[in-house]
């Protein structure tokens, strides 16, 4: 895995994980291992990261773990803020030359990224085009008498170079005793991209293509936001569920509902679309008066997540 190979050797420069933001020096394959979603603090990082490399070392003899530890900056006998010095340390507790200590690295890098490719696990297909995926998806729903507005912000990673567009789908489906009335939604881009075209693929159903100011290159991250709105008067069933096509890794939900309190809320925790509206009621407390959140990580493609009132 030449990917993870560079991307440790990057990591042990001068401070290693010990840097002061560590989230920074991590690269793509490495946060996939250390199940990083973006946006933890540095501790946190330090700590998933830690736990993925100690991992990795399973199989590996002393000697390499410890130049591999030390050189990344995490073995806790050694606090240095350059490489050189870690191998300095390295090579008096291996009773060997600096230069030595640098191979003992070099090979235990090697050796970790030959034994770490990832599987795909066969349990979580993808519906869209393997272009791009998302690290979180972050929604804030305000629901009032002036309508409903979701504001969804989306951190994207790409999966391939030159990515400078995607899809962006929302759906609405109409409250059941509602059929006869007109129904519709407005997406407005808020930041990180610019409308290309807005089509309406069924009734209920809008897709929004956008295109982002510059091309992304593979692995890199990129955060933008989109508005959806209902507009006042239209019925709306109870619920935000998030279905998604492609790998989510993590999905936070706030709702904020007006005067008009519900008299329960409870989770949608992933499920088939289809019966979302038959769930055994798992009640949520609030998180302030009229608040609610959920939060989801390693979200299954094709199943439903969200909240549901009544």
């Amino acid at each position: 895995m030449d990917g993870l190979a560079r991307e440790l050797r990057q990591l042990r420069a001068r401070r290693g994980l010990d840097a002061d933001e560590p989230a920074d020096l991590v690269g793509p394959a490495l946060r996939e291992l250390a199940g990083l979603v973006g946006g933890e603090p540095a501790d946190e990082v330090r700590r998933l990261v830690t736990v993925a490399l100690r991992d990795l070392l399973r199989e590996l003899p002393d000697d390499l773990c410890l130049a591999f530890l030390a050189g990344m900056g995490v073995h806790p006998d050694v606090r240095a803020p350059v490489l050189e010095r870690r191998l300095e340390w390295v090579a008096q507790e291996l009773h060997i030359s600096p230069r030595t200590a640098r191979r003992r690295m070099d090979q235990a890098i090697e050796r970790v990224a030959a034994h770490s490719a990832p599987e795909r696990p066969r349990d979580r297909p993808e519906f869209g085009p393997p272009d791009w995926r998302l690290a979180a998806l972050r929604t804030r729903l305000s629901l009032g008498a002036e309508g409903a507005t979701a504001v969804e912000e989306r951190e994207i990673i790409a999966a391939v170079d030159d990515l400078d567009q995607v899809v962006v789908s929302a759906q609405v489906p109409r409250h059941g005793t509602e059929r006869g009335t007109p129904h519709d939604v407005g997406l407005d881009l808020l930041h990180g991209a610019e409308s290309v075209s807005c089509e309406r693929v069924t009734e209920t159903y809008f897709r929004h293509h956008i295109r982002f100011a510059q091309a992304l290159r593979a692995g890199q991250r990129h955060v933008f936001a989109v508005r959806v709105s209902v507009p006042q008067g239209q019925p709306m069933r109870p619920q935000y569920v998030f279905r998604p096509l492609r790998r989510c890794d993590h999905f936070r939900l706030d709702v904020a509902f007006g005067s008009e309190r519900p008299r329960a809320v409870w989770v949608v925790p992933g499920v088939p679309h289809g019966v979302v509206e038959d769930l055994t009621r798992e009640f949520l407390e609030p998180v302030d008066r009229s608040a609610y959140q959920a939060e989801f990580t390693g979200l299954r493609p094709g199943l439903a997540y969200g909240l549901r009132w009544d």
